[in-house]
């Protein structure tokens, strides 16, 4: 299985391509290395505070402070938003690593077929 590639192969795989095509690769990889999972994230965060919103609107809450709900809410809250973050970060990394696999197999097809 391959390891990530450093950067010095990465300029020789992108260095075999047609120059326009090398460009679309290395700006997708640029972006995936970037990418801080901020997006999906806050997507995670929306969902799960809207739900707990809903949740919080329908049922009774027979019994409770509302500063209780309010502190629990912004449990849900700042949790959601690091476990979307995290799970974000880590889909970033995996794309990464497919992007960076699929391009080492497709240079090494090619030096075989050259053969």
């Amino acid at each position: 299985m391959m390891t990530m590639m450093n950067d010095r192969i990465l300029q020789i795989y992108l260095e075999s391509l047609p120059a326009h095509e090398a460009v679309v690769v290395k700006r997708r990889l640029d972006s995936l290395r970037e990418d801080c999972g901020c997006r999906f994230g806050s997507i995670v965060m929306l969902i799960v505070t809207i739900s707990w919103v809903i949740h919080t609107l329908l049922m009774p809450i027979a019994g409770r402070a509302w500063q209780s709900t309010v502190a629990i809410g912004l449990a849900v809250l700042f949790a959601s938003a690091l476990i979307g973050k995290l799970v974000g970060l880590g889909l970033a990394r995996v794309r990464l690593y497919l992007a960076m696999r699929r391009l080492h197999r497709r240079l090494c097809g090619k030096a075989a077929q050259k053969r």
